[in-house]
């Protein structure tokens, strides 16, 4: 049995409307492309560390803190889900008091996951700099590695990289976006209350 949620948009108030909207097809939107750009980071990473031996030195591969970014993609992708469930219950008549913080949650989790990958990516870089410098072979805590497959490790880090930034970029954007509905929305329920 499954369980599906439908919006009647005709139901909800209209000075609710926008918000509930927003939360819904911004929720939705987030959610799938998060969904997608975290599953191929996933297989990406997994990739780079057991084939691509990124588990030899994975703190100057980058690999740790793409992982960490990762997991805050993760986190916010359930968060974005969130947002699909509060447009729910505000279009069934519900409070919409929890929009601002919810939103607010969205916008920490992501800025996380950003700084994350820009660490990884600011990891991924210098090694790659270290890497043009010496030719042939470079020595990690692992012990001399050949330089070509070095670079190809690198590179599958760093797409995994930029699909996460490009996730939490997306989870930041729709949760400043119904941040900033939601404040409109509190300032005209305020306007209309004098």
């Amino acid at each position: 049995h499954r369980h599906t949620i439908r919006i009647q948009w005709e139901r909800v108030p209209e000075q609710k409307r926008r918000v509930v909207k927003y939360l819904w097809r911004g929720g939705w939107f987030a959610w799938w492309s998060q969904l997608i750009l975290t599953a191929i980071s996933t297989v990406t990473l997994t990739f780079a560390a057991t084939v691509g031996n990124g588990l030899q030195s994975p703190v100057s591969s980058g690999l740790i803190s793409s992982l960490a970014a990762l997991g805050a993609v993760a986190a916010s992708w359930l968060w974005m889900y969130r947002f699909t469930r509060i447009a729910a219950k505000i279009a069934s008549g519900g409070d919409s008091g929890s929009v601002e913080a919810a939103s607010q949650t969205g916008i920490k989790l992501n800025l996380v996951g950003m700084g994350l990958a820009i660490v990884s990516a600011e990891q991924i870089v210098g090694s790659l700099v270290a890497a043009a410098l010496m030719p042939g072979q470079s020595l990690t805590p692992g012990g001399y590695v050949d330089n070509r497959s070095t670079l190809t490790l690198k590179a599958f880090v760093l797409q995994s990289n930029t699909n996460v930034l490009m996730a939490a970029f997306i989870g930041l954007l729709t949760s400043w976006l119904i941040n900033q509905v939601s404040a409109k929305l509190s300032e005209n329920a305020l306007s209309a209350a004098k």
